[in-house]
């Protein structure tokens, strides 16, 4: 099971892609079981009126699982309808299903699921539940495309020179000796993200004396875009990843 990926992130907008790494993980693992007939999958998916597997053209279930995205969307719409009843049970079946370690963030995006299509457009809040889950240490690669495109879109010139990323954070004695936007000849790390920063990419140049000593740092567009867009210039240290996602369920 694979995400669905473009070269514009969430677009078209799939729910189930929100999904954090592992609990992504865990409903790869749950679908197989589900499909394979093990443990209790079928039962909870029947709890839940999910289909498992898929249907042919005229309607009639086959023996093919059903596709990822529409599972989840039965799958969201179910644990919705439980949550009216039982929270109890609610939380159990995105356990079972999803994992333990994300299911606020599965829940948030069921929620969202649910309610946000009978709302305005600018009622919407992709960009709050992607905060979110950087926010929790849970973001996957398909919110950090989101926030790479929209840091690209909208961050200025203005925006690299209005940063205050060491704000509060040094002591001793501080001088600000220079500070321009510049474009390198070649690839650097931003300070804050830790991401690249391409050759030729737009970023702040920071240089320094901080007690006595001289220190030369770059920020990158996204760290830019947390600051000026987003309001959370502190998320920006959050997407250095000590190590790689999950690959399996846990």
């Amino acid at each position: 099971m694979r995400r669905q990926t473009t070269e514009t992130p969430y677009q078209p907008h799939r729910w189930v892609d929100e999904l954090p790494d592992t609990a992504w993980a865990n409903y790869a693992v749950w679908r197989d079981q589900a499909f394979r007939c093990e443990g209790n999958g079928q039962r909870l998916a029947y709890r839940l009126d999910a289909h498992v597997f898929d249907c042919d053209n005229r309607g009639a279930r086959i023996a093919e699982l059903r596709p990822a995205d529409r599972m989840f969307e039965d799958l969201a719409a179910g644990i919705y309808r439980l949550a009216t009843e039982d929270c109890v049970a609610r939380l159990e079946a995105i356990v079972e299903i999803f994992g333990s370690k994300a299911k606020w963030d599965v829940w948030e995006i069921v929620v969202a699921y649910m309610e946000e299509p009978e709302m305005p457009e600018h009622f919407r809040n992709l960009q709050g539940r992607i905060i979110d889950r950087i926010e929790s240490g849970r973001w996957n690669d398909a919110d950090l495309a989101w926030i790479k495109l929209r840091a690209a879109e909208q961050v200025t010139d203005d925006d690299f020179l209005q940063m205050m990323p060491f704000d509060g954070g040094k002591e001793g004695d501080v001088r600000e000796l220079a500070r321009k936007v510049v474009r390198g000849r070649k690839d650097h790390v931003c300070h804050g993200t830790g991401l690249v920063i391409p050759a030729g990419e737009p970023h702040l140049l920071l240089r320094e004396l901080i007690d006595g000593e001289f220190y030369v740092t770059r920020h990158g567009r996204v760290a830019a875009w947390f600051s000026a867009h987003a309001d959370a210039p502190e998320l920006a240290e959050m997407l250095k990843r000590d190590e790689q996602p999950l690959a399996a369920a846990a």
